[in-house]
C-alpha cells in the first residue's frame, strides 16, 4: 500500500483531525442525552446510568472488533468500502429511530429493557461512531509519517468537551427533542467528511500490490503479542471502568446523588482525564510518585467508605479514581505496541473496559447485597502495585517524611473536623494501621503477619460497623438496609426501633412489634407534630380515597381511617417486600393498604381520573427529588386523577435544591392554587424542619399555616422534554 510521497496526507491532515475529534465529541455526547431520555422511563435509578455506561463500552469494544478482524476477512479496500456504507446508513438510522418516543420499563428487570431501549434508538449510530476513532487512526498511520498514538489525546479532549458541555451549555439551552435534532445533524456532517476522506484514501491505494502485501506493506513486520502481555492490558483497562462505575454506585449509596447526571458524570470525566494525561505523555510527575498518590488515596477511601462520612466519601473517592485510573494508564502508554498492533491493542484496552462495565454494572448488583465492587476493584488496584513492585522491594522501617506529614494532618482534620467522638477514635485506630499496610510493600519476613494483622482489624472493624444491620439486600434501585436502634423515652422506657435505610437515607421507621408505640406515625409524618399528620388528622372525615406515590415502610397509613381506601405506587419490589414482610414492619400488615408496583407515572394512567380525594407525592432519595416527577406533564397527570375539589402534596424537604419556583410555575401554568408550609415537625423520635408544598382549589381544607406560594415570572417551566436541575440549586 503506497500513497504519492504524503501529498494526500497533507491535503487531509486537518479534516483527519477535524473527524476524529468531532466524533470523539459526538460519542461522549450521546451518553448523557440517553441517560436523560432514559432517566423518567426507568425510575430515575443510577443504574440506568451504569448498565447504558456497561452497554456503551460493550458497543465500543465491537466496534474495535470490527475495525481489527474485518479488514483481514473481507480485505482492506472491500473493508473501507462496507465502511463507509456502514456510516451512511448509520446516519439514516439515527434519523430516524433517535428522537423521544413511549417507551416502557418491567420494573422487575429493567436492566434488560434499558439495553433494548438503548440498541433500538441510538445503537447502530454509536457503533458507527465508535469504529470511526479507530479507523481513522488508523487510515492517517498508513502514511507512515508520523505515530497515530497522540491522537488518542485529542479523541479524549473531544470527549471530555462534550462531557462537560452537555451539563453546562446542551441541556440548559435545548430541550430534548433538539438536542437529538442537534446530535443527528453534527454526525450527518462528521459522516458527510468521513465518506469523503475514506473516498481519497481509497482511491489512492495501490490497487496491483495490495492484496499480497496489506499487513507489511502498511505497517511493516507485525510485533508479535504474547498472551499474557494481553492480558495485561485487559487489566489495566478492567480497573479503572468497573472502578468508574463503582463510584456512581459508592456516590448513588452513600450521598443519594441521583437523579442528577451532573454527579454521574464526574467518574466519567476523571476516568477521561486521567486518559487524556497518560496519552499525553505530559510528565508533570514521576510514575512513582502518582503510584504512592494512588496508594494512599485508595487506602483513605476505603477507611472513610466503612464510615461513610457522605461529603468525604464523594471527594476522597474521586481522588482516588483519578490516580488508580492514572496510574494504571501510564503502565498501559508505558507498554504500547508498535502501530502495526494498533487496533488490535485499542480491542483488548476495550475488552478489558467492557468487563469492568459488565461486573460492575450487571454482575455486582446481582452477586452483592452491598457495593463490594469497589473494594474488591480497589484492592485489584493494591495487589496489581505489590506484585508490580515486587522485585523492587527494600526493607526499610520507616515512613518517608512526606507520607508521615500527610498521616497527621489526616489525623488532626479527624479530630477537627469530627472532635473526640467514638467515630473519630476509630478512625485514628485504622489511621494507625496504615504502617502495617505500607509494611506489606517492604521486603521483610514481618510482610506477611501484617498482612494476617490486617485482616483481623478489619474483618473486626466491620463487624463493629455492621452489628446491628438486620438485613441488607441490593437491586437495580439501590441498596436497602433494615438496621435496628434502642430507643429510650421520656420515662426511661426501653423500645426498639427498626429503619429502613435506602443508601444513607432513613426511609422510615418504626418500633418494635408489640410496643406501646407500634402502630405511631414517626419522623416526617407524626399525627400532631408533622405538617402532613396535622392535615390527616383534622380532615379524615372529609377524606375517602387517598394515593401515595412512593412506600417506604408504610408508615402514612397510621395517619388513616378505617373507612378510607388507600393506594400506594411503588417502583422497587424489594422496598414492598421489606415493607409487607411483618418479621420488621407491621404497618401494612395492620391496615392492608394496595400497593401497585411500576412506575408511577404509568401506573397512574391506568387510574380512574377525578378518583381521589388526596394524591401524596413523597417519592424522595435523600436530598434528592426525581425531576420527572414534577415536570408540567406528570402534575397534569396528577391533578386530572383528584377530584374537582382533591388536594395534591409534594413532600420536598431537602438542603440542595429549592422547588418552589417549579412547582408554582407548574400551578399558575395549570391554573392551581399553590400553598407551601415549612413549620417544624415535632415527632416522638426526631424533630426536624419539612417542606410541603400543597395543589389544591379547595380553599376550605387549606390550613391557616400554610402561605400562598410566591409567583416566579422569569422561571422557565420544566416539561418532559426540557428541565435543568442548576436552575433550583440553593445557594448554601
Amino acid at each position: 500500500m503506497t500513497f504519492e510521497e504524503g501529498a494526500l496526507f497533507k491535503k487531509l491532515k486537518f479534516l483527519f483531525w477535524v473527524t476524529i475529534f468531532l466524533n470523539s465529541f459526538l460519542l461522549f455526547l450521546v451518553e448523557p442525552m440517553f441517560g436523560r431520555m432514559i432517566l423518567p422511563i426507568a425510575g430515575g435509578s443510577m443504574s440506568s446510568w451504569n448498565v447504558a455506561l456497561m452497554c456503551f463500552q460493550v458497543l465500543l469494544l465491537g466496534g474495535y472488533m470490527y475495525t481489527h478482524y474485518l479488514p483481514k476477512l473481507i480485505g482492506f479496500k472491500t473493508y473501507m468500502k462496507v465502511h463507509m456504507i456502514l456510516l451512511i446508513f448509520s446516519a439514516i438510522f439515527s434519523f430516524v429511530f433517535f428522537k423521544v418516543r413511549n417507551f416502557t420499563v418491567n420494573t422487575n428487570s429493567p436492566s434488560w429493557d434499558v439495553i433494548r431501549i438503548l440498541l433500538s434508538t441510538i445503537g447502530i449510530p454509536f457503533f458507527a461512531v465508535s469504529t470511526s476513532s479507530t479507523n481513522f487512526q488508523k487510515w492517517y498511520s498508513l502514511d507512515q509519517k508520523e505515530s497515530p498514538y497522540h491522537l488518542y489525546s485529542l479523541s479524549n479532549s473531544g470527549n471530555l468537551i462534550a462531557l462537560i458541555g452537555y451539563g453546562l451549555v446542551v441541556e440548559v439551552v435545548f430541550g430534548l427533542k433538539n438536542q437529538m435534532l442537534l446530535w443527528n445533524i453534527l454526525y450527518s456532517i462528521a459522516v458527510a467528511i468521513g465518506v469523503y476522506i475514506g473516498i481519497n484514501v481509497y482511491r489512492s491505494l495501490d490497487v496491483s500490490n495490495f492484496v499480497e502485501v496489506s499487513e507489511q506493506v502498511e505497517y511493516g513486520k507485525k510485533e508479535p503479542i504474547g498472551l499474557n502481555r494481553k492480558l495485561y492490558w485487559l487489566l489495566l483497562s478492567f480497573i479503572p471502568c468497573s472502578l468508574m462505575i463503582a463510584t456512581n454506585s459508592v456516590l448513588d449509596n452513600v450521598i443519594n446523588v441521583n437523579h442528577i447526571h451532573y454527579f454521574w458524570l464526574l467518574p466519567l470525566i476523571i476516568y477521561l482525564i486521567a486518559y487524556i494525561i497518560a496519552f499525553s505523555r505530559i510528565k508533570l510527575l514521576d510514575i512513582q510518585v502518582y503510584e504512592k498518590l494512588a496508594f494512599w488515596s485508595t487506602i483513605v477511601a476505603l477507611m472513610i467508605l466503612f464510615t461513610k462520612l457522605n461529603i468525604y466519601v464523594y471527594v476522597v473517592s474521586l481522588i482516588a479514581l483519578f490516580f488508580i485510573s492514572l496510574v494504571c494508564n501510564l503502565y498501559v502508554v508505558k507498554d504500547i505496541p508498535h502501530e502495526s498492533n494498533l487496533t488490535e491493542f485499542y480491542m483488548y484496552i476495550s475488552i478489558g473496559g467492557a468487563l469492568g462495565g459488565v461486573f460492575a454494572s450487571i454482575i455486582a448488583p446481582l452477586i452483592f447485597n452491598n457495593v463490594y465492587e469497589f473494594p474488591i476493584t480497589a484492592a485489584m488496584f493494591l495487589f496489581l502495585i505489590y506484585f508490580g513492585h515486587k522485585k523492587d522491594l527494600i526493607d526499610k522501617l520507616y515512613i518517608e517524611p512526606w507520607e508521615c506529614t500527610l498521616l497527621f494532618i489526616a489525623g488532626l482534620s479527624i479530630v477537627i473536623l469530627k472532635g473526640m467522638s467514638v467515630i473519630s477514635i476509630t478512625l485514628l485506630l485504622v489511621l494507625a494501621t496504615l504502617y502495617l499496610i505500607r509494611r506489606l510493600f517492604t521486603y521483610s519476613k514481618t510482610r506477611f503477619i501484617n498482612l494476617i494483622l490486617l485482616i483481623v482489624i478489619t474483618s473486626v472493624f466491620d463487624y463493629a460497623l455492621l452489628r446491628n444491620n438486620e438485613y441488607m439486600v441490593r437491586n437495580f434501585y439501590g441498596v436497602k438496609t433494615i438496621i435496628k436502634t434502642d430507643y429510650t423515652d421520656k420515662d426511661d422506657e426501653k423500645f426498639e426501633l427498626v429503619n429502613l435505610v435506602y443508601g444513607n437515607t432513613l426511609h422510615g421507621s418504626q418500633f418494635e412489634k408489640g410496643s406501646e408505640y407500634e402502630f405511631e406515625a414517626l419522623t416526617y409524618y407524626d399525627k400532631e407534630g408533622s405538617t402532613v399528620g396535622r392535615f390527616f388528622t383534622s380532615n379524615n372525615d372529609n377524606i375517602d380515597n387517598v394515593g401515595v406515590v412512593g412506600l417506604g415502610v408504610g408508615i402514612l397509613s397510621a395517619l388513616s381511617d378505617e373507612t378510607q381506601s388507600w393506594k400506594y405506587f411503588e417502583i422497587d419490589p424489594q422496598v414492598i417486600e421489606i415493607a409487607q414482610n411483618p418479621s420488621y414492619f407491621t404497618m401494612m400488615e395492620k391496615h392492608k393498604h394496595e400497593v401497585v408496583l411500576g412506575d408511577a407515572r404509568i401506573t397512574l394512567e391506568a387510574e380512574e381520573d377525578n378518583s381521589y380525594d388526596v394524591l401524596v407525592l413523597d417519592a424522595y432519595s435523600g436530598d434528592i427529588i426525581p425531576a420527572s416527577l414534577l415536570t408540567k406533564e406528570a402534575v397534569e397527570l396528577y391533578m386530572s386523577k383528584i377530584k374537582e375539589d382533591g388536594i395534591l402534596f409534594f413532600h420536598t424537604s431537602n438542603m440542595q435544591f429549592d422547588l418552589r419556583p417549579v412547582l408554582s410555575k407548574v400551578a399558575e401554568t395549570l391554573q392551581v392554587d399553590c400553598y407551601v408550609d415549612t413549620e417544624k415537625s415535632e415527632g416522638i423520635v426526631i424533630t426536624s424542619r419539612s417542606e410541603w408544598i400543597m395543589m389544591t382549589n379547595n380553599m376550605q381544607l387549606v390550613p391557616d399555616a400554610w402561605t400562598e406560594i410566591e409567583s416566579y415570572p422569569n422561571f422557565e417551566i420544566w416539561t418532559d422534554d426540557k428541565y435543568s436541575i442548576s436552575t433550583v440549586m440553593k445557594d448554601n
